[in-house]
């Protein structure tokens, strides 16, 4: 009953409860670019002058639709974090495959793999182009599914002595356990977390979270969670794991 609640896939109604709850929680709309028959919308909310900075992002693979729920579900509650921070949300970059279920777009391009700044993408291009202008994000999210995942995990990007990690996993442990595997995708893995190190390749750019990094955002997160698990419990690992990482910040920001 909860999957027919949220026609992930349809991508008209995910258009339709963006733009409503952009209208209801006082965010502004941006078609942000015009990508094949379907645009790609983003929402933007003004913070405190000098205050942190988030970003959030989703359905950059069309056949992991969690975290495009993920966000919808998190902005009906958008009220207790108005004013608090300044939000930059992309709740789906990929209409396209995720109106098909597909990880690409209709070119058949891996879109996590073609940032690098050559211009061959439109999309990706403007997207550069924008994370360029506005990067310096205080905390990036980047919501993704793994088929061969046994749990949640996420690659975290920063300069920073403390990892946040371990706490969103935490989180997301009510509905979704952590990936126990001590090498995934090739690289090394305690409990779930994989601390990467982009600070000597600065033109390594061919993933979002490396541009979002190098462009000079402080901490990037990108979450996975296993696809195979039901989709209304992906998405609230997902939720609890924004949640979490916003608390963190909270904390850090009253610590400082």
């Amino acid at each position: 009953m909860r999957t027919l609640q949220y026609p992930i896939h349809d991508v008209d109604w995910v258009h339709r409860r963006v733009r409503e709850l952009g209208e209801a929680k006082g965010l502004r709309l941006e078609v942000f670019h015009a990508a094949e028959s379907d645009p790609v919308l983003s929402l933007h909310s003004p913070g405190p002058d000098a205050g942190r900075r988030v970003y959030l992002s989703a359905g950059l693979h069309g056949d992991e639709p969690a975290g495009v729920l993920a966000l919808l579900l998190w902005l009906e509650g958008f009220e207790r974090w108005r004013g608090r921070f300044a939000f930059d949300i992309f709740p789906c970059l990929n209409p396209w495959g995720l109106r098909r279920n597909l990880r690409t777009d209709s070119a058949g391009v891996d879109l996590n793999r073609a940032y690098g700044g050559n211009g061959s993408h439109a999309l990706i291009t403007a997207h550069e182009t924008f994370i360029a202008a506005n990067a310096g994000y205080d905390l990036a999210l980047l919501l993704h599914e793994d088929y061969d995942a046994c749990g949640a995990y996420i690659y975290e990007v920063t300069a920073e002595s403390e990892l946040w990690s371990t706490h969103l996993l935490a989180a997301a442990q009510p509905h979704c356990p952590v990936d126990p595997r001590p090498q995934i995708e090739e690289s090394e893995a305690a409990q779930g977390v994989i601390a990467v190190d982009l600070t000597g390749e600065l033109d390594t750019r061919e993933f979002e979270a490396a541009h979002l990094f190098h462009c000079g955002s402080r901490r990037v997160l990108t979450v996975e969670t296993p696809s195979e698990l039901d989709l209304f419990q992906r998405a609230q690992a997902h939720l609890g794991m924004i949640e979490s990482g916003l608390r963190m910040l909270v904390h850090e920001q009253n610590r400082g």
